[in-house]
């Protein structure tokens, strides 16, 4: 059975998020955009898990695969 464990980040992880979440904070500010968000979802199956972190409603290409084991991307 998953546990939480599956889904913690690494401190490697981390760091990726925080600089792409700084990268994405940054380009909003300066493009004046007033509202996002930046969401991160979390899926699993039998053969291992996947995060991703995306701008809601944005282009899917600045998406930050965190981890793939599914081959999702």
């Amino acid at each position: 059975m998953i546990d939480n464990r599956a889904f913690a980040l690494t401190d490697e992880e981390l760091v990726r998020y925080n600089e792409w979440a700084t990268k994405i904070a940054t380009a909003m500010g300066e493009g004046e955009v007033e509202s996002w968000t930046l969401s991160v979802s979390f899926n699993f199956s039998n053969l291992g898990t996947s995060i991703i972190a995306y701008v809601l409603d944005s282009d899917r290409r600045i998406d930050l695969i965190i981890r793939d084991e599914l081959d999702m991307w």
